[in-house]
């Protein structure tokens, strides 16, 4: 592993030491979409007073029962740093079927649920509003790739940062800009159209992390080598932000 990676982890371990995780609690997340009024967000502390940095986990096309296992395991790790989390059900109320479609609303209106977890954690005293970083899976990766983007750099509810498993890349990435810190991880032998997000490598605020797998849901084998790789380029990135 690169020495500068090693030491961002390091660096993240010193600045957010704690040990535990908390029980999630589950709350209404108020949206703008007068179709779906609320969706559902399950909160996880870690120990001590805050405020504390945050992360929203988010799924993708499959229904969100089936991306439990793995936010169980990320909210562990995180709040074992200091670091709350928000697993974030989008799915439900928008009346989506496992793999696709939506039900209720368009790509859009899922981006603007992203920011509107952003806005409730902003919401809570416990959390420091300025480091709200996003994490999403599959269509959720996808939804990573633009809640940082330049235009939306003057939101209110902007992240910190953005991580993106598994997303579906485009021609978009060699010009868009991007405001924050992204970090795009995907399987280098898998339908995951790697290449088209590799030639984006380079861009400002960009990272694109490829890992050897041919499985594009590498994320669910929480002790494969592919997922270790992918959640350390997080952190490292996750511990960047928390340093300045």
């Amino acid at each position: 592993m690169p020495r500068k990676l090693l030491r961002a982890i390091a660096l993240l371990a010193l600045l957010l030491g704690g040990c535990g995780a908390a029980h999630a609690q589950a709350y209404g997340i108020a949206t703008r979409d007068p179709q779906v009024p609320a969706i559902t967000g399950y909160l996880s502390l870690p120990p001590g007073r805050g405020p504390f940095p945050a992360v929203v986990l988010f799924h993708g096309l499959r229904v969100y029962a089936t991306y439990t296992g793995t936010f169980a395991v990320l909210t562990e790790h995180y709040n074992r740093m200091g670091i709350a989390t928000l697993a974030v059900d989008w799915g439900s109320a928008r009346n989506l079927r496992n793999g696709g479609p939506l039900g209720i609303g368009t790509m859009e209106s899922v981006i603007e649920d992203a920011f509107a977890a952003n806005a409730f954690l902003r919401s809570l005293p416990v959390i420091r509003p300025d480091k709200i970083f996003f994490e999403g899976f599959s269509l959720g990766g996808y939804v990573a790739k633009w809640v940082t983007t330049a235009q939306n750099e003057n939101r209110r509810d902007r992240f910190a940062g953005a991580i993106g498993f598994s997303p579906r890349c485009n021609q978009d990435l060699r010009t868009v800009d991007y405001a924050a810190p992204v970090v795009l991880v995907l399987p280098d032998a898998s339908d995951a159209s790697p290449q088209l997000c590799a030639v984006a490598q380079g861009r400002p605020n960009l990272d694109i992390v490829l890992v050897h797998s041919t499985v594009h849901d590498y994320y669910e084998d929480h002790n494969g080598e592919p997922w270790k790789e992918a959640l350390r380029h997080g952190d490292a990135m996750i511990a960047a932000v928390l340093a300045r």
